[in-house]
């Protein structure tokens, strides 16, 4: 079924568009977007944290291939703060560090609009 989850965009376009998403959410702790965004990029954050659980050279070179800059931090700075301060709140946690809410369709083009925003591991 290659045609799910394709929002008519080159491939090159669908995966910056993640690694933009991924590292604002790393950064803010949460961004607005569409649904069919916010479920793809929801699948890659769930894996860079599963990775950066455990702190070694190969995790972090996986890590730093998918992030960007952000206007809070550069990709190290970024990467440190995911291992450093996002992991360790979900090391005992199996998965689900995101989630996704619903918000309703965006005025407009009528596009349903979503939140993807880390969950906090005390409240799990």
């Amino acid at each position: 079924m290659s045609y799910i989850n394709k929002p008519g965009k080159t491939s090159a376009w669908r995966v910056m568009t993640v690694r933009q998403q991924v590292s604002a959410v790393l950064a803010y702790g949460k961004i607005e977007t569409t649904l069919k965004k916010a479920k793809n990029t929801q699948k890659r954050l769930d894996k860079l944290i599963t990775l950066a659980k455990v702190d070694n050279f190969n995790n972090r070179r996986q890590v730093k291939k998918w992030l960007l800059n952000t206007n809070l931090f550069d990709v190290d700075q970024l990467m440190d703060h995911l291992f450093s301060k996002v992991a360790p709140k979900y090391e005992k946690t199996p998965g689900g560090y995101s989630r996704v809410l619903k918000l309703g369709p965006r005025r407009g083009d009528a596009t349903e609009m979503a939140i993807l925003q880390l969950t906090d591991a005390k409240y799990k």
